[in-house]
């Protein structure tokens, strides 16, 4: 069957299961009650929405297009990707994330906003309310960089739009605000360093930005970060390099890890997400 556009991995449970005691003290009783809050967090679905771009400029095949397209057929078919460790597709397998969008979207401002506003008008719904029944939301985008020899994780967005060549619609932008009198930059709610740690671990070349330009790619993360943070969900945005610089299988290898890191995330593993941190525009790794 076709991908519609939200398949989800089978069988998939990130983040311990505490068992709660009863105990006669209110100190006790107190811990009990967070041990349970974190039991129904980690059964909690994980939605995560991927999306990647198109060809603009020099670049006729974009990267992340390909590799959405690969997960795709990933989570659709269970079609292995070639040169991934079997260990990590069995984890991803078994990890319960709901992925959504996994397409390429036209480099112009204009598809930029439209999709912003398309994706948290579904996922914002889902993702209200503190029961076990909301899910765990967060957008991830991808971008290419020509200049980038490793994966990077942008950890803010600013709220210009300066773009060196016009995108695909022919806007060219000078000094022009991504959102009109908005913060002058947002930074993603996610834990960066944990993120990084598990794709060095894995043998990724990455590394923590703080500059996603002033094109595109940084339109659509602020444009996203803006319009998350009333919801509390969690962006985050990718520079990937080209395939020369980076092979196939190690950037879906890199993606694969960003999910699942992710997810612990959300789910509360090693601290979890801070709810206040979603709305600051402080950096918060």
């Amino acid at each position: 069957m076709a991908c519609t556009g939200g398949c989800r991995a089978s069988k998939f449970c990130l983040g311990g299961v505490f068992a709660a005691t009863s105990y006669c003290s209110e100190r006790l009783r107190g811990q009990t009650r967070q041990a349970v809050d974190c039991q129904d967090m980690a059964r909690r679905p994980v939605t995560i929405h991927l999306t990647g771009f198109g060809p603009f400029g020099g670049i006729e095949h974009n990267p992340t297009s390909i590799v959405c397209g690969i997960l795709r057929e990933l989570v659709a078919r269970g079609e292995a990707p070639h040169g991934v460790a079997p260990e990590l597709l069995e984890e991803f397998a078994a990890a319960d994330i709901r992925l959504e969008g996994l397409n390429a979207l036209e480099v112009s401002a204009s598809a930029c906003r439209g999709e912003v506003q398309s994706i948290l008008e579904r996922l914002v719904g889902r993702h209200s309310g503190s029961d076990a029944s909301a899910e765990l939301c967060a957008v991830i985008h991808l971008g290419v960089s020509s200049m980038c020899k490793e994966v990077k994780l942008e950890c803010r967005g600013f709220n210009v739009a300066d773009f060196r060549i016009p995108d695909v619609q022919g806007w060219h932008p000078s000094g022009e605000p991504v959102v009109p009198e908005a913060a002058p930059q947002l930074f993603t709610a996610l834990r960066l360093p944990e993120i990084l740690g598990e794709l060095h671990d894995r043998g990724v070349r990455s590394a923590i930005s703080t500059d996603a330009g002033r094109y595109v790619c940084n339109y659509i993360f602020y444009s996203s970060l803006h319009a998350a943070r009333p919801a509390g969900i969690p962006v985050l945005f990718v520079h990937v390099p080209s395939f020369e610089a980076m092979e196939q299988a190690v950037q879906v290898t890199a993606v694969l890890c960003i999910l699942l890191a992710v997810a612990r995330q959300l789910r509360g593993d090693n601290g979890g997400l801070s709810p206040a941190a979603v709305v600051t525009s402080k950096p918060l790794g």
